[in-house]
């Protein structure tokens, strides 16, 4: 998919989503993360960890670089292996 550069990076996820028809049940179910989780990146542009980035970006088909494009660098301090928790 190709998104403006301009877009922040919660509006490109979620219209990565929304262009593989799904939920965002549906995207938390398939990266072990909660829905409320995904509404938070998505609306409230809460950081999602590197970890995380690489699971919803292989689900949604999508480079990392692409998807999350300028998302602040802080993001690569957080380290945890988990994405949320259900």
């Amino acid at each position: 998919m190709v998104f403006p550069v301009s877009m922040p990076w919660f509006d490109r996820l979620r219209l990565g989503r929304q262009a593989k028809h799904m939920t965002q049940q549906q995207l938390a179910d398939a990266i072990g993360a909660s829905r409320s989780q995904v509404y938070r990146w998505e609306v409230k542009g809460q950081l999602i960890q590197e970890y995380c980035q690489k699971k919803v970006a292989a689900v949604l088909e999508e480079p990392v670089e692409t998807l999350f494009k300028n998302m602040p660098e802080r993001v690569r301090q957080m380290r945890s292996k988990k994405c949320a928790s259900k």
